[in-house]
């Protein structure tokens, strides 16, 4: 967490330059339930590709990547037979940072 690139509010998840990113496991998810994670990432360099994402849900890993410096999102999933999900944010390659922040998972059916 960073004080500084905040969507809303004051705090930011920052990645770092390369390989770098955070994992979060939500529990208490409804087999076979269909979400929408909003979550927000953006690069703080234009080009360079930050992803926020889901996986390990029982489908297929699911993200959104962006290479704006303006934040962008949604991610829709499916749970399989899990009732749990990986969100994440993780930037892959670069030479700066990426950001994400105000995640939300709500639940569709």
């Amino acid at each position: 967490m960073v004080a500084s690139n905040a969507r809303s509010g004051t705090y930011s998840l920052q990645t770092g330059a390369s390989a770098s990113g955070a994992n979060h496991t939500v529990s208490g998810l409804s087999s076979g339930g269909t979400y929408l994670l909003a979550g927000w990432a953006k690069a703080a360099t234009a080009g360079e590709e930050v992803a926020v994402g889901v996986k390990s849900f029982g489908g297929t890993e699911t993200y959104l990547r962006t290479s704006t410096t303006s934040y962008a999102q949604p991610i829709f999933f499916t749970t399989g037979a899990t009732t749990s999900a990986a969100v994440h944010c993780y930037k892959n390659a670069g030479s700066s940072a990426g950001y994400c922040d105000d995640y939300t998972l709500l639940k569709l059916s």
